[in-house]
């Protein structure tokens, strides 16, 4: 399941010409949340949309686990 999360972050990182660091792409992928593939592409996006670089690894951890609060917190 790890390498299916690796693989589904990569490409939507790559889909909008962005990049993580290897601390920052561990933490997205150790976060509870990771576990689904649908999550992770939230995610991707929401933080594609609303991080500086410098806050992302906060931003990260903050993230909330389940896809539904995370689609609410998008909606704000």
């Amino acid at each position: 399941m790890e390498a299916v999360a690796k693989a589904v972050m990569e490409h939507r990182l790559k889909q909008s010409a962005q990049t993580l660091t290897r601390e920052q792409a561990d933490a997205l992928l150790s976060h509870r949340g990771a576990t689904s593939p649908r999550w992770l592409l939230r995610a991707c996006e929401r933080l594609r949309r609303s991080t500086h670089f410098e806050s992302l690894h906060h931003d990260i951890e903050r993230l909330p686990a389940s896809e539904e609060e995370l689609l609410q917190v998008q909606r704000l």
